[in-house]
């Protein structure tokens, strides 16, 4: 059987455990992202700002509410009264996006907000903590346990006088050893027994 290290276990068991914790993790966080952006999701409309300074200094200025990426619309052009293609006129223009306002939400679209912004802490805290209690619980059974509860027993044959058992336990790991070890002890004791009973 090959040898096996309880340290070795424990840290594949801790390893494996922290995998599915960041996995689960990462999809409640995208979860509660993607959520989020359907209750408040990021704006597609821009402030088009429209400026034209004439050759004597006059500004102009209109601003159009417009939607990135929706269809094309023409947006006129400001010019002066009279200045209809004058050369010496500039035009600028600027484009300023309308964030989303969480304070437009419904209250009930604010409290799944909140709700998600929570779930996106509380989530991967709650993983965490149920990793550690679920691998816990599962190294003391499958690795732990076994051995521990056969050489309990074991013991309690021994202060009995009673060496008409057998230590099994199929662990290759120091508890497993260990057991062993207390095997070759108690069938060194029944030859010991044997010999003397021989002799009387």
């Amino acid at each position: 059987m090959k040898k096996k290290s309880l340290k070795g276990e424990f840290a594949r068991t801790v390893a494996v455990t922290m995998l599915a914790v960041a996995l689960a993790s990462g999809l409640a966080i995208f979860g509660c992202s993607q959520l989020q952006k359907s209750i408040l999701p990021d704006s597609n409309e821009a402030w088009l700002t429209q400026r034209i300074t004439a050759a004597d200094g006059t500004v102009s200025e209109a601003t159009t509410r417009v939607e990135i990426g929706g269809q094309a619309q023409s947006l006129g052009r400001l010019v002066q009264d009279g200045a209809e293609g004058d050369p010496d006129q500039t035009a600028s223009y600027t484009i300023d996006r309308i964030d989303s306002s969480f304070s437009m939400l419904t209250d009930k679209a604010k409290a799944a907000y909140r709700a998600s912004q929570v779930a996106m802490v509380g989530l991967p805290l709650l993983f965490a903590i149920l990793g550690i209690a679920l691998a816990g619980q599962w190294f003391y059974r499958k690795k732990l346990e076994p051995p521990i509860r056969a050489l309990a027993d074991a013991t309690a044959h021994v202060r009995r006088q009673d060496l008409d058992f057998r230590v099994r336990c199929a662990s290759a790991d120091e508890l497993g050893q260990l057991c062993a070890a207390f095997e070759s002890m108690r069938q060194a004791l029944v030859d010991n027994n044997r010999l003397l009973w021989d002799m009387l």
